[in-house]
């Protein structure tokens, strides 16, 4: 129980840099009037141009870098969860996790797009749309875009019910060498990672991101499950429930 609490002691005094950050940045936010956010330009997921937030004909959420370190998510799933309205998760009892919005989702995951820097990482027979979304590492990534509603006239097929715009660091972002690492109680979640950006002479330049995590998760014990069960097999494997199935019936 000391080992916990220092553990989230040593976090809290991480992440206080970062919070006090996310509201300076909210503060220049909003202390903006309209005519500057509408002024405000940056290339769009749903357009093939440069445009304001106030011209792009669709419905994107953006997360900047600041939300990504100040969100505590510790995958994707959780910072998509957290950020983006009507984005739904669904717990495959032995694949992945399955993405959707707007009440669109598919267990084959072929209806919408995930882009990292511009490339689709969607395969084309059995998962759809592949990619790094249950690692527990975000501090690469530098914004993401979604565009929540059909993508297809940009993309083309698969974008039918979103399109997830991943872009990543790189040496040109003027990054510095930095290091986390993160901490948990109750599942025992460990993590570190780094990122190493270098140069060598006016024409070499690169970035270097590396992690390590382990989540050893709740034993079975404490977390029993039982997929797919008739009421027949709930009644055998689950004794203290029969009496409630048997005044259902």
């Amino acid at each position: 129980m000391k080992y916990r609490f220092l553990c989230l002691c040593f976090v809290s005094t991480l992440v206080n840099p970062y919070l006090a950050q996310a509201r300076e940045f909210e503060s220049a936010i909003y202390a903006m009037d309209l005519r500057e956010l509408v002024s405000i330009k940056s290339v769009q997921t749903a357009s093939l141009t440069t445009k304001s937030q106030k011209l792009v004909p669709a419905s994107v959420t953006t997360i900047n870098q600041k939300q990504i370190e100040t969100s505590g998510a510790r995958n994707l799933y959780e910072l998509l969860d957290m950020r983006v309205p009507g984005l739904q998760i669904w717990r495959h009892h032995w694949e992945a996790k399955h993405l959707g919005v707007r009440g669109i989702i598919s267990d084959r995951e072929d209806k919408y797009l995930i882009l990292v820097n511009g490339r689709i990482l969607n395969e084309k027979t059995h998962a759809g749309a592949v990619s790094e979304r249950d690692l527990p590492f975000l501090g690469d990534i530098e914004q993401i875009e979604v565009v929540r509603g059909p993508g297809s006239i940009v993309y083309g097929p698969g974008a039918v019910a979103m399109v997830i715009a991943i872009k990543t660091k790189d040496a040109s972002d003027n990054q510095k060498v930095s290091a986390s690492l993160k901490m948990g109680a109750g599942d025992e979640y460990v993590g570190a990672d780094i990122n190493l950006p270098f140069s060598y002479g006016n024409h070499l330049q690169g970035y270097l991101f590396a992690g390590v995590s382990s989540h050893q998760g709740a034993d079975s014990e404490s977390a029993q499950f039982f997929p797919s069960l008739s009421t027949e097999e709930y009644t055998t494997h689950i004794p203290s429930v029969a009496g409630e199935f048997n005044h259902l019936a």
